[in-house]
C-alpha cells in the first residue's frame, strides 16, 4: 500500500454549487467510512465502495488493512478533518487528517462521480531525516517546456494523463512512464513526492517529450473483471498510451521509449515486445527475480527493522510464500494471497522471465539501480547484470544514496518506509543520465 504524509495545508476550493454538493457529500462518506471501521463494521464499510474495489477486496481483507496496517501503527481512530478536495477529470480527490492515539495521519479518498470509494491511500508522520534536497523540480517554473493536459483512449475508458512537451519547434524523441505497482497516479504522488512528475519535468527540459498517465487502478477500477491480470492492470493500457502518443505532433513516432519504475520496470520488456515505434526502455529500480522472492526478502527486512508485528509479519509471509511457491494453483484462496488478489494474477506473472524477455528485444536498455533501496535490492541490479552479460547495448547505472523513489537522503541509517514521507526530488544525476541515454539511441532517419 503506498503511503502519503502530513501536509499542514488548508485547500478552499471556488467550485460550481453542483460540485460543492458532490464534495460534501464525499466528505461526509469519508468520515462515515472511518467510524463504520473503527466499530468494526466492515461489511457496511464496503458497502461504500466501488464494485470494482470491493470484487477484490472483501470483508476480512479490509478488516486486516485497518486492524493489522493502520491501527497497528497509530492506534485507535478518534477523528478526523477534511484538509483538501482536489477536482478531477472524471473523480475527486478527498484528502482527510485523521487523529489516532499515537499518530496525526492523512488518508487520500479518491471518490467516482456515483460517490462510491475507487480508493485510499494512507499517510504518516515523517522520520528525523533530512532530505539531500527540497526543491522539487516540479516546482519550478520553466521556461524550456509545455505540460498538456490528456485523455488517453484504451478499452473504451479515458485515463487522465500529462503530456510536457520541449517548447522549440521541431519532433522530439518521447518517453512514455510505466509507475509502479498499486493505484499509482501520473505523478507518482507518493508523501509529499511527485516523483514521475520530477522525471517528467527534468527530462522535457533537456529536451525529451514526456507522456504520462493515471493508472487503470486509479480512477478506473470498476472497469476490471474479478480474474484480472497484469496485462488487464498495465499492459494493455501502456501499448494504448503508445499508440497514442503517435498521433500527437511534436512527438518524432519513431524515438519512443518506455521508461518504467517498480514494476512498471519490471513489466518494460514485456510491454515493449512486438511494439516497432519502442527504441529502447529504461528500468528504474525494477527486480528480475519472482516478484513473490522479492517481496519475501523485503518482508524479511522490514520485520527485521521492527516496523511491523510478528503476527502481521507471519501472516504476509505466508501469502507471499504461496506466491513465490511453484505448487501455486489456480484454485487457491483468494484470502490466503497477498491484497487478496487472485491466483490467475500471480499465475500470469510467474510465467514471465524479465530478464530473458529483456534480452530478446534487441533494442537499448537502460538500467538503473539505488544503493539504499530496500524494494529493490542491489541484488536484483546484479542479476540483471547477469542476465544480460551477453547483450549488446544495455547500460547499467549506480546510485549509491538514492532509495526506492530515486530520492537521495542526508543519511547513514538504512532506508524504511518512513522516510518515503519525506519531500525531496528524484536525483538530479539521474534524470540527467536518463536524458543522455535518450538521446544517445535516437534512430537517425
Amino acid at each position: 500500500m503506498k503511503t502519503l504524509t502530513l501536509l499542514c495545508l488548508f485547500c478552499v476550493l471556488s467550485c460550481s454549487a453542483a460540485l460543492a454538493r458532490q464534495s460534501n457529500n464525499d466528505t461526509l462518506l469519508t468520515k462515515q467510512f472511518l467510524t463504520l471501521q473503527q466499530r468494526g463494521q466492515f461489511a457496511e464499510a464496503l458497502q461504500l465502495m466501488d464494485a470494482g474495489v470491493t470484487s477484490r477486496l472483501n470483508e476480512s481483507g479490509l478488516r486486516s488493512i485497518w486492524t493489522d496496517q493502520i491501527q497497528f501503527a497509530n492506534g485507535s481512530y478518534r477523528r478526523s478533518w477534511t484538509s483538501e478536495i482536489i477536482p478531477q477529470q472524471s473523480y475527486t480527490t478527498i484528502i482527510e487528517t485523521c487523529v489516532f492515539d499515537r499518530h496525526t495521519i492523512r488518508i487520500r479518498f479518491i471518490f467516482s462521480p456515483a460517490h462510491k470509494i475507487l480508493s485510499y491511500t494512507l499517510a504518516e508522520d515523517m522520520p528525523p531525516i533530512s532530505p539531500a534536497s527540497t526543491s522539487p523540480l516540479s516546482d519550478r517554473p520553466s521556461s524550456f517546456y509545455t505540460a498538456i493536459n490528456v485523455s488517453i483512449p484504451t478499452d473504451g475508458i479515458l485515463l487522465n494523463g500529462r503530456l510536457t512537451l520541449p517548447n522549440q519547434p521541431g519532433k522530439y524523441p518521447a518517453a512514455i512512464l510505466l509507475g509502479g505497482s498499486g493505484p499509482t497516479d501520473m505523478d507518482g504522488t507518493y508523501g509529499p513526492n511527485k516523483i514521475y512528475r520530477d522525471l517528467a519535468d527534468g527530462l522535457s527540459e533537456q529536451g525529451i517529450a514526456v507522456l504520462r498517465y493515471d493508472k487503470r487502478t486509479v480512477a478506473n477500477a470498476a472497469s476490471m473483471q474479478a480474474d484480472y491480470t497484469v496485462a488487464d492492470e498495465v499492459t494493455n493500457d501502456a501499448i494504448a498510451a503508445l499508440r497514442y502518443l503517435c498521433t500527437l505532433p511534436g512527438v518524432d513516432t519513431s524515438n519512443i521509449f518506455y521508461v518504467g519504475h517498480s514494476l512498471g520496470g519490471m513489466l518494460a520488456p514485456r510491454i515493449a515486445a512486438g511494439q516497432p515505434n519502442v527504441s529502447g526502455i529504461a528500468l528504474l529500480e525494477a527486480n528480475v527475480r519472482d516478484l513473490g522472492v522479492t517481496v519475501l526478502e523485503q518482508l524479511d527486512y522490514l520485520h527485521s527493522r521492527k516496523t511491523m508485528s510478528n503476527d502481521v509479519y507471519d501472516k504476509m509471509r505466508r501469502q507471499w510464500q504461496r506466491v513465490a511457491s511453484d505448487t501455486l494453483s489456480a484454485a487457491a484462496s483468494i484470502d490466503s494471497l497477498p491484497d487478496h488478489v487472485r491466483a490467475g494474477y500471480w499465475l500470469d506473472l510467474k510465467q514471465y522471465d524479465p530478464g530473458l524477455v529483456a534480452a530478446s528485444l534487441g533494442i537499448p536498455i537502460f538500467i538503473a539501480q539505488g544503493g539504499r533501496d530496500y524494494q529493490v535490492t542491489t541484488k536484483e541490479f546484479d542479476l540483471w547484470k547477469i542476465k544480460l552479460a551477453d547483450v549488446p547495448g544495455v547500460t547499467f547505472k549506480f546510485y549509491p544514496t538514492l532509495n526506492h523513489q530515486m530520492i537521495s537522503l542526508n543519511t547513514d541509517r538504512p532506508s524504511v518506509p518512513l522516510e518515503y514521507s519525506l519531500p525531496g526530488q528524484v536525483d538530479t544525476q539521474l534524470i540527467t543520465d536518463l536524458a543522455a541515454w535518450i538521446r544517445a539511441n535516437v534512430r537517425r532517419r
